[in-house]
């Protein structure tokens, strides 16, 4: 075999969002790689790194590169991320809609075999599937910033958290799932001014344990969500004198401050079903949890929500009547991603904990268990009726 003994390197994985979008002509792409280059050379020149002693890989609509080891592997996080935005703003302002530049950019180092082809080794792997991060691609579509970065966990325990000019304070921990990845990592959001780089949810981590964060990530990075709700209004569903009353009962030693922020955590949360590209949502909703009363006044106004919301294309909500019978033990979510590689998760929720599974067999049970609730339930068509027949008699 003709490969080179293994040779550590930094690497860095950059790929173009949205860079096969229909809007985009051929000549349109072309323009788009151009400037990315040229992004990424200037970007290199201002922090130090020679890009002509970089090892890169076209990859279309991205680049592999492999940073020299004499370059200080902390310049990768400071001054580069922050001169590649820089020079993505200048381009943007001046470019055509077709040809604007985001940027995911991935870095991480390790061993690295080189042969004739080309290049190859387990880091160089882990770190294109860091670019695949759902939680990556969600932040980046839903924030104003040039650049989406993401370290692996060594890179951010070994290098960001010992250069102060990196921020490591501005990272935010996720967990990836792509193919078969299964590990932790920390991203961040730049803007060419570095000032509104907070990610979805940063505002509220001490509200939220880690597996609720996680559970917030993966929320927002999906195409579709599917759920069952045996107690309550689904949370996404819930307004906001519904989710205070709530909230009440459920934290009764939590100040009216400390509800409040979590009244707006909820509020922001449901951001994900508004937009020009809105998740896809279908629940289903026990009976019984309509007809519990928080007040008249709050449940008349949560129904009538629920009959607006249903009347939206990309959500379906059913009911689950009573004369069903015991349809499930407890309230479940099935969230589906836009990467196909991506696996489905899903989520189950009982009284006394929260439990997160992602193996496929799990996955595939859970959703059998959904289509049969689906199965059961009330059509969709028989939504509207369902909850004004409730509305009359609560």
């Amino acid at each position: 075999m003709d490969m080179s003994p293994a040779m550590h390197r930094t690497i860095v994985c950059i790929d173009v969002e949205g860079f096969g979008d229909r809007r985009r002509r051929n000549f349109d792409q072309g323009a788009v790689r151009a400037a990315m280059y040229q992004a990424l050379t200037d970007a290199c020149a201002g922090s130090g790194v020679s890009w002509r002693e970089c090892y890169h890989e076209d990859r279309g609509d991205g680049v592999l590169v492999l940073v020299s080891p004499e370059v200080p592997k902390s310049y990768l996080v400071t001054s580069f991320p922050q001169k590649l935005a820089m020079a993505l703003a200048a381009h943007n302002r001046k470019c055509t809609p077709q040809t604007r530049i985001r940027l995911r950019l991935a870095v991480h180092a390790g061993e690295v075999h080189y042969d004739r082809y080309g290049v190859v080794g387990n880091a160089i792997n882990l770190t294109f599937r860091l670019l695949e991060t759902p939680q990556l691609k969600a932040g980046l579509a839903d924030s104003p910033t040039a650049v989406a970065l993401i370290s692996s966990r060594w890179f951010f325990e070994e290098v960001i958290q010992h250069t102060p000019a990196a921020g490591a304070e501005r990272y935010h921990p996720v967990q990836v799932l792509v193919k078969e990845t299964r590990t932790d990592a920390w991203m961040r959001l730049i803007d060419h001014g570095d000032s509104r780089d907070e990610l979805p949810g940063a505002a509220w981590n001490d509200l939220l344990s880690a597996k609720a964060k996680l559970c917030l990530e993966l929320e927002g990075a999906a195409r579709l969500i599917r759920g069952y709700e045996l107690h309550a209004v689904p949370e996404l569903l819930q307004t906001a004198d519904y989710a205070r009353a709530t909230l009440r009962f459920e934290y009764p030693g939590v100040s009216r401050d400390g509800i409040t922020r979590r009244v707006d955590l909820l509020m922001r949360r449901q951001r994900i079903l508004h937009g020009s590209e809105p998740c896809r949502l279908w629940v289903v909703i026990d009976e019984g949890a309509l007809r519990r009363r928080c007040s008249s006044a709050v449940m008349r106004q949560q129904l009538a929500y629920l009959i607006e919301m249903s009347r939206l294309r990309h959500i379906t909500i059913q009911i689950m009547p009573l004369s069903a019978g015991v349809a499930a033990g407890g309230a479940l979510t099935l969230l589906r991603f836009p990467a196909p590689e991506t696996a489905d998760a899903v989520y189950l929720e009982t009284l006394s904990r929260g439990l997160y599974l992602d193996r496929p067999a799990d996955v595939e049970h859970y959703q059998q268990v959904m289509y049969r609730l689906c199965v059961l339930a009330a059509q969709p068509d028989d939504t509207t009726a369902f909850l004004h027949r409730i509305m009359r008699e609560i």
